[in-house]
């Protein structure tokens, strides 16, 4: 048990006192001495601990290409010198090894990693030990990695600072002479039907050179380049579009005339493709070009060809309503009304054009 506020614990020996030097008090008596010290707990704010002992410790142990090698080397001198300072008998050690799958090696001195390690998916092995992490027990993970991933990071430093977890790092990097990365590789992370958006890459590097690149979409090459490397770095863009919805995996792959570690040659990333909204659109004009426009980026549209007749039952379902050259008189003021609730209250959207 702790106390949030135990400063008022100090009007124990103030009761004391007072009752011995105003006898008139009474304060001696049992029930007297018991409601004061039961006022004294409720100030000083008592609080259970339900946390318990000790502390989970979860290392993640790097076994992609690119420093698998060092790894192996080493992993019996740090698993030696972590279970050495544990704090306490109650703190734990629980060792994961990740590359392109993830694999929990709790049991074994020196477990051979028997998952492809030809990626490094840090997201993936760090969302993984979050779903396993005990609930009410403290814990914190430690990662034994080159720090190349070859994924975004995402939403998964959110989810740690939610769960309280912090996250520690040792950089595992052996002298390498000749060694070529995708440091970067980005799109946004969703786009609608039809609109065109920009990939983005960069490569960085102990020197300087000519460096191919392709990139693929769902496993097909969509583009391929080759980038200049000065003073270790280079970036290079592509546009690409799409027009059916649904979420497209996009990878970045190099191949350098001299590479130590190829598994930092290729970087993953996602990119999702959302069906356009609906819009009620209201125009004079029989062949509208703004309505060919809207279509064109993906959006399904309602056309009415003047307001006359249009009730409020058409918004329904709508994400936008948009009035192309239309006088207020010519609507109805049912409609009008509608309109009012339609963006203040559902969130809608309007545009009027003329």
């Amino acid at each position: 048990m702790t106390f949030q506020s135990p400063e008022w614990f100090t009007l124990l020996p103030v009761f004391f006192v007072t009752g011995w030097l105003v006898r008139r008090l009474q304060l001696w008596r049992p029930l007297r001495i018991l409601c004061l010290i039961v006022l004294v707990l409720l100030l000083a704010k008592p609080q259970l601990d339900r946390v318990q002992k000790g502390m989970d410790l979860w290392v993640l142990v790097d076994r992609s290409d690119s420093i698998s090698d060092v790894v192996d080397q080493q992993f019996r001198e740090w698993k030696k010198l972590l279970e050495r300072h544990k704090p306490s008998r109650h703190d734990r050690l629980h060792f994961v090894d990740f590359s392109a799958e993830v694999i929990r090696a709790d049991d074994n001195d020196m477990p051979s990693f028997s998952g492809k390690s030809n990626l490094t998916r840090s997201r993936l092995a760090v969302s993984n030990v979050l779903a396993g992490i005990q609930s009410g027990k403290p814990a914190r993970i430690l990662a034994l990695t080159d720090g190349f991933g070859t994924e975004p990071f995402g939403d998964v430093a959110e989810k740690l600072r939610h769960a309280r977890i912090p996250l520690d790092f040792r950089l595992v990097r052996p002298e390498t002479p000749t060694d070529i990365r995708i440091s970067r590789f980005e799109g946004p992370p969703r786009v609608q039907a039809g609109e065109p958006f920009v990939l983005d890459v960069e490569l960085a590097g102990n020197w300087d050179t000519t460096v191919p690149l392709r990139i693929l979409r769902n496993g097909e090459e969509l583009d391929s380049a080759e980038i200049q490397l000065v003073e270790g770095s280079g970036r290079i863009r592509f546009s690409s579009r799409i027009g059916t919805p649904g979420a497209f995996e996009f990878e970045a792959v190099i191949a350098p005339p001299e590479d130590a570690y190829p598994g930092n040659n290729r970087y993953k990333t996602w990119v999702e493709v959302s069906g356009g909204p609906r819009i009620l659109f209201v125009t004079k004009y029989t062949d509208d070009p703004l309505v060919q426009a809207l279509r064109g980026q993906g959006f399904e549209i309602d056309v009415s060809l003047g307001a006359t007749n249009l009730s409020p039952g058409r918004l329904a379902g709508a994400e936008a309503l948009v009035f192309n050259n239309v006088p207020a008189y010519e609507i109805p003021n049912d409609l009008l009304r509608g309109i009012e609730f339609f963006v203040r209250a559902q969130g809608g959207g309007f545009l009027m054009v003329g």
